[in-house]
């Protein structure tokens, strides 16, 4: 295994842990709360508060997109954790191995969700707890994926090649 697939792997782990353990300090916070206010309204009751603790329960992908697709997307999430399982060892860029660990972080934190929660199976929903104005309520997963995303893009723009044979 290549020191930057450690990386990757090491990374994606501790990604994973912080996700499922901001999910049960979320829980148990919320448990008789409908929400907590961290940074209230700054621009007014209209827009209400910057940034606050909501439980949602999310059966469907990222800030809840595909809300009745569950069973295709944990199957979908679990091809996607297994190939960048497999390709990870490959990768040789930095870029492409940040995007590889928050990617494989954020897929496998939501993904324990969907096995591990009520309904269960691969019916789980995924637990969702920030909540910012105009914005579905969502993770720290979440963010994790959508970070990657945009390490993808820089990597493509700057032409960053994952294994000195692919672009």
């Amino acid at each position: 295994m290549s020191v930057l697939a450690a990386r990757i792997y090491g990374a994606a782990v501790v990604i994973t842990v912080l996700d499922q353990a901001f999910k049960a300090l979320a829980v148990s916070s919320l448990f008789s709360k409908p929400n907590i206010v961290i940074i209230p309204e700054v621009f007014g009751e209209s827009v209400g508060p910057v940034l606050q603790l909501t439980h949602v329960l999310n059966s469907g992908a990222a800030f809840g997109f595909g809300s009745n697709y569950t069973i295709a997307i944990t199957v979908l999430a679990a091809f996607i954790i297994w190939m960048l399982i497999r390709y990870a060892n490959k990768i040789t860029d930095p870029i492409w191995g940040t995007a590889f660990a928050l990617l494989l972080g954020g897929a496998i934190g939501n993904f324990l969700d969907r096995i591990f929660r009520e309904p269960h199976g691969l019916k789980g929903h995924v637990i969702d707890y920030l909540q910012i104005p105009n914005f579905p309520v969502f993770n720290f997963a979440d963010i994790c994926i959508s970070l990657a995303a945009v390490f993808i893009v820089l990597a493509v723009i700057k032409k960053r090649e994952l294994d000195h044979k692919h672009v």
